[in-house]
């Protein structure tokens, strides 16, 4: 049976009040409904429910596991990329002190270090002109005094922040717990299990129990690998939140990652702003320079009248050229 056939069999169970009526039931089944065939079948069948719960778990165990495990190694990438990132973290720092030198001329307090909820904010504080953001003036700072080796595109080691933006810390805490839970009612079921086989001779019962130790044996190794990437998980997402001084047990990591891409999202802007301004004024400045050498050369430009022949000059040339024509003749006579 598939994981949703094994699901819809759980949801069409009978009732406690159904299967009381079908236990006073004294007819044959073939008088019966598909549906009450199927009541009547599992209600001669111990513990039912039970089982049926346990084939579910199991059947989802392998992709459950394999599911968390992605979004947790996806969150803890997601949040080791924020806090190694050397080009975001000297960005923030100089934000920062433009912020409070903006805050200083407007009378107001200055800022320790950037929250989430302050990033945005103090990216986007407007100067005297009311035009020139806070984090244009960093930028700017940084591309005209950075080295052409250093790059201040910090998002491209952080590739991983957007498949992370949508992931939850509590909620991968819950699955985790999830999973535990199960494997716990899996091995209670087995202990209840080999009670009743002590007074039922089963095969099917003896396999039904086999199979589950079997379960429960690899189900926790598994779950021990789990817990393992949990943990470092959780450790990374609480540095994440030291960073921008947020509370590890309130905030979420979605909030965080939001907050960063948009900063990024201005970040490329400022930058692509600066780039076409810096292009701009170096046409101005390439032709400003070629105007300047034109007009030295025609300031330097010798007249015409200083280097063209005068009549009197070619007709001593012309007068030249036929004595030396006639020399010549007379030699070779």
């Amino acid at each position: 049976l598939t994981g949703e056939q094994l699901q819809n069999m759980l949801t069409f169970l009978p009732t406690r009040n159904e299967l009381s009526k079908l236990q006073d039931y004294k007819g044959g089944s073939d008088s019966l409904g598909r549906a009450e065939s199927f009541f009547l079948s599992v209600s001669k069948i111990p513990r039912f429910e039970a089982k049926l719960k346990i084939f579910v778990f199991v059947h989802h165990f392998q992709e459950s596991v394999e599911s968390l495990g992605e979004k947790l190694l996806k969150l803890k990438t997601a949040c080791q990329d924020i806090i190694g990132n050397g080009t975001l973290t000297t960005i923030l720092r100089r934000l920062v002190a433009v912020g409070n030198i903006v805050n200083e001329g407007a009378g107001k307090p200055k800022a320790l270090g950037i929250t989430v909820d302050s990033l945005l904010k103090t990216a986007c504080m407007a100067g005297n002109d009311g035009k020139t953001k806070v984090i244009d003036v960093v930028i700017s700072n940084l591309l005209r005094n950075g080295k052409k080796e250093e790059s201040i595109d910090f998002w491209t080691k952080m590739k991983s922040v957007n498949a992370a933006s949508r992931i939850e810390i509590q909620e991968c805490q819950a699955s985790l717990r999830d999973i535990q839970a199960g494997i716990k009612k899996v091995s209670i079921n087995i202990h209840e299990e080999e009670q009743i086989s002590v007074n039922e001779t089963s095969q099917s019962l003896d396999l039904f129990i086999a199979r589950c130790r079997d379960f429960v044996i690899t189900a926790k190794e598994l779950f021990s690998d789990i817990e393992i990437t949990a943990k470092e998980t959780e450790k990374s997402y609480q540095k994440l939140c030291n960073y921008f001084a947020e509370d590890p047990f309130s905030c979420k990591a979605s909030s965080i990652f939001e907050v960063v891409i948009s900063f990024t999202s201005l970040v490329k802007r400022s930058k692509a702003t600066w780039e076409r301004k810096s292009k701009a004024a170096k046409r101005k400045d390439r032709l400003k320079t070629s105007k300047q050498i034109s007009h030295t050369s025609v300031k330097t430009k010798v007249p015409a009248k200083e280097i063209m022949p005068s009549r009197r000059e070619i007709s001593q040339d012309k007068v030249l050229i036929s004595i030396r024509s006639k020399v010549s003749s007379e030699d070779n006579e």
